[in-house]
């Protein structure tokens, strides 16, 4: 598996008010080790099929998008949980602000996206 490199400086608190100290960072450098050794063996024992999603087929999914392209005004995302954090931190990074709000033609003949979700505590 490739690694990737994260870069923590801005949640640190020189950088941030509220920011985590350097304990604080290390109590959480064990609970990473042990979430990695985890990932690493589900991804072992083939039941981490996203970290293979760059190299998977897409193009079943592609032919399906371009046949109901421009079919749908709305697309609603329902999460569970947090689930659906990540499209809508998607969305929010690469949407125009107010996006939802424009007509069906000032979005290019996309859907509109809701995002549904209830998030665990």
């Amino acid at each position: 598996m490739k690694r990737i490199r994260v870069d923590f400086n801005y949640v640190m608190d020189k950088y941030v008010k509220g920011g985590l100290d350097d304990s604080a960072l290390e109590k959480y450098k064990e609970k990473a080790r042990i979430g990695l050794a985890r990932l690493l063996h589900m991804f072992d024992e083939g039941q981490a099929g996203f970290i293979d999603l760059p190299k998977q087929d897409t193009s079943a999914i592609k032919k399906f998008a371009k046949e109901v392209s421009g079919k749908f005004n709305d697309l609603i995302v329902v999460g569970i949980g947090g689930s659906s954090l990540g499209v809508e931190t998607l969305c929010n990074a690469m949407l125009t602000y107010g996006y939802n709000a424009r007509s069906f033609a000032e979005r290019g003949c996309f859907p509109r996206v809701w995002v549904a979700d209830n998030v665990d505590t």
